[in-house]
Parts: structure tokens; sequence; C-alpha cells
């Protein structure tokens, strides 16, 4: 039977036993610990009674302890609180550990980080989705950057670790602006980092920033602009002023050519590219 062990502290033992079998509460058993302090043992049902009957009189109640199946009923009902608490800690820990914790980006291409976290972005790689079964997308998008070489995708333990390696790392990147060598026409430009300055189609000066650079101080960047270009040359043959017209202007796209007193003179439209980073 389930039953509580009341420790006391009173001048008459004997006198609280009969008191408490008056009340009509059942004394299971009782002892003396000391001479003033006795040990009750009492059915559980019986508790509440007890201490009401001691409060109102010359009794110290110093201990209270379970016995029996009310003992092994709290020690299960705490056993069960661990071990609920302890299967919810391991659910959350298998959880996580199959979620993006953090994504860390690592080798001589780890400057492409902000280009990388936006194709993590556009494959759903984020912060506590799920980790990605094969990063071979991943990787052969990262692999179309300029100068990456190497690409490799590992998910373990919460962490997305993106190893990239470039070639010809031991180039210097150029630093700055990327700015037009002649004033001109934008016919294309080709963005991988920086921030453009102008659009396709708007005219831009001789030294005008074309794509400025933002963390870094790096641009990886191509820019083609369409420039007009006039000039008389002494020669006597149409074929010579046409080969040192290409040589003098690059890619020709346009050209008109007038003979004068002295030569001839051309003029025409080239396209003119400028680059930085970006073969």
């Amino acid at each position: 039977m389930a039953r509580y062990e009341l420790v006391l502290e009173t001048l008459s033992p004997h006198a609280a036993i009969e008191r408490v079998k008056r009340a009509g509460a059942q004394v299971r058993s009782a002892r003396l610990l000391q001479k003033n302090v006795l040990a009750l043992q009492v059915a559980c049902k019986d508790v509440k009674k007890v201490f009401a009957i001691l409060r109102s009189s010359c009794y110290n109640v110093k201990k209270v302890r379970p016995l029996g199946g009310v003992r092994a009923l709290r020690f299960a009902r705490r056993a069960a609180g661990l071990l609920a608490g302890a299967a919810l800690f391991f659910a959350l820990v298998l959880f996580f550990e199959s979620r993006v914790l953090r994504i860390e980006i690592v080798g001589s291409g780890a400057y492409y980080r902000q280009e990388i976290c936006a194709i993590l972005r556009e494959q759903g790689v984020t912060l506590l989705a799920p980790l990605p079964k094969s990063g071979g997308r991943v990787a052969q998008q990262v692999l179309a950057l300029p100068r990456v070489s190497y690409c490799a995708v590992n998910g373990r333990g919460g962490v997305v670790t993106i190893t990239v390696e470039v070639s010809g790392d031991a180039l210097p990147l150029t630093q700055g602006d990327l700015t037009a060598p002649r004033g001109g026409i934008v016919e294309e430009l080709l963005i991988v980092r920086g921030t453009p300055r102008v659009a396709v189609g708007e005219r831009v000066e001789a030294g005008g920033v074309l794509v400025s650079c933002g963390a870094g101080n790096v641009v990886i960047a191509r820019a083609l602009l369409r420039v007009p270009f006039a000039q008389e040359y002494a020669l006597q043959e149409e074929t010579q002023v046409r080969a040192q017209a290409a040589l003098d202007f690059g890619n020709i796209i346009q050209i008109q050519l007038e003979k004068r007193e002295r030569g001839w003179y051309a003029e025409g439209i080239s396209l003119c590219a400028a680059n930085s980073n970006l073969a």
C-alpha cells in the first residue's frame, strides 16, 4: 500500500500516536528515532488529515518522504520527464544536423563569396533549409565564374562547405573601377562583380566610370564600346589605309574612305573593349 513516513519532533511521542489514531488515520508503524523524535508511517490518503491534526498541536514535522508505490510513482514520473527531454534533445540534434546552419566558402576563390551565395539562394540552399543531397548544380554554376578551375560542395553536420580554387591565382586582381578607355556608346556590358554606372546604349566620355567597385575594391567585368574615329593618312593605296586604320583603331565595323590630295581621309566606327579581371 502506498504510504508516507513523517518524522515528528515532540515531547510526548506516545500521545502523538494516540492523537493520530483517534482522528481515524491509519498508522502503519511507529518507531522512536531519538528520545523526542518519532517516525510515523501512515497511509497515503491520511497524510493531509495527519498534517491537520498536528498543525494545531505542539508537534514539529521535520521531514516527510514517500514510501512504496508513491515513491516508485514519483520516480517513474521523473524518469518519464527525463526520457522525454532526452528524446526531444536528440530529435532536435538530428533535425538541425540535417539543416543548413552555416555556409563556409574556402579556397583561393573565396573572394567569390557574394556570387556563390547568390547561386546557393537560387538553388534553395539557405539557412535552416535541408542540406543539399548533391551539390552538382551549385558546382556547375560556380565553375562558370571567371578563373574558377575547381569547385566541391560538401554538406555535413549542419555546415555547407564550398571549396573554390581559381587558376592563375598567383596573379593579383586589378583593383579599382572599370573606366572607358575612349568615348563612345556602350554596346555590351558583362558584370560578374561590381555596380554598373552606365547602361547599354548610353554614351560615355573617355575616362568615365563604367562599373564601380564595392567590397574588396575589385571589379570583374567587361564592356564593349562603339567608338567613332576620323584620321587622315599620307598613303597612296586604299588597302594600306584600311590596314593602318585597323592597327590604329582595332575592330572596325564601319569605315568610309575619301581620296584627298595628300592621301586618304578615313572615318568610321570601331569596337573598343574595356576589361577588368575578366578574360
